[in-house]
């Protein structure tokens, strides 16, 4: 189920596992992070957003950002699901904040209120560690960027690396991609 306002404190999408594990999440912002610097920033943040359904299985919360024009999509069938971050608007330059684009990374982040214990294994993309995330009958596993008006399986398609963070404050899912691989 989702939620009418994405910024819902209960978390934005409910889902139950056909093995009965639940998963209560909440895109919380985008933030740029410059490794060589060991520095973050937070650009843009979730804000109040009502989502649109786009029939048959489509879920688009527009606009759903402070700080960046971008909208929140959903799309789920029978067999899996899917978050998207769709960029309308170029990104504010990491120059701005300080940071070397050669070195930053845009992040998403997802906070997961509720979910499961993942068994995690780890591959290399490009330099950086992805964690693919096996909960059972549910996985996440690769993930891409791509410019909207190119194939999805296009070879300018950009890898994805997520890791799954457990600190004190909550469990959190983390997207992450170059900027320069963004950039155009």
């Amino acid at each position: 189920s989702f939620a009418a306002n994405i910024n819902a404190a209960e978390g934005a999408v409910d889902i139950l596992s056909a093995d009965n594990k639940r998963f209560r999440s909440s895109v919380i912002g985008l933030i740029y992070v410059d490794y060589a610097l060991e520095q973050s920033v937070f650009i843009a943040e979730i804000h109040d957003c009502i989502g649109e359904l786009h029939a048959p299985n489509q879920i688009i919360y527009p606009e759903a950002f402070v700080g960046v024009k971008a909208d929140v999509s959903y799309i789920y069938t029978r067999a899996g699901f899917e978050q998207d971050i769709i960029l309308r608007e170029n990104l504010p330059s990491p120059l701005e904040f300080g940071f070397n684009p050669a070195t930053t990374r845009l992040e998403v982040i997802t906070e997961f209120i509720e979910a499961p214990v993942p068994i995690v294994s780890t591959r290399t993309i490009r330099g950086f560690e992805d964690e693919i995330l096996n909960f059972g009958l549910m996985h996440i596993a690769y993930g891409k960027a791509f410019l909207i008006e190119g194939a999805v399986n296009s070879d300018r398609a950009q890898p994805v690396a997520k890791g799954w963070k457990q600190v004190a404050e909550g469990t959190f899912l983390i997207e992450s991609l170059s900027y320069v691989a963004i950039r155009p």
